[in-house]
């Protein structure tokens, strides 16, 4: 497990067999991908592609996680499309901070 430069966000390698994932009930991994969780009390997730930039960002919440996992997968493998997904954990008050600066790299939004 490796920590990021910013000390509010835990970044794990998800395609490590040793990492510890509260949200694994949730995510399954995808190869190439990471997951960060921001160190928050209503945490925001984001599954950012970790070699390459993100085309687009999708924003989604709750039980859309899971399908929005396997639409990433299917986007690249069909399209080549590499997508970043945020997600977070409470909607009021919306930390928008991840939120823009996903889109601010991306310069694309699908919620």
């Amino acid at each position: 497990m490796s920590v990021s430069t910013e000390p509010e966000n835990q970044i794990v390698d998800i395609r490590s067999p040793s990492a510890t994932r509260p949200w694994q009930h949730v995510l399954e991994p995808i190869s190439g991908y990471l997951i960060e969780v921001s160190d928050e009390a209503f945490p925001t997730v984001r599954i950012r592609p970790k070699d390459v930039r993100p085309e687009v960002t999708i924003v989604c919440y709750g039980g859309m996680l899971e399908l929005v996992e396997d639409a990433i997968g299917m986007l690249f493998s069909e399209h080549e499309i590499v997508c970043e997904v945020i997600s977070p954990t409470r909607l009021i008050p919306l930390n928008m901070n991840p939120i823009v600066d996903s889109v601010s790299q991306t310069g694309r939004v699908l919620i």
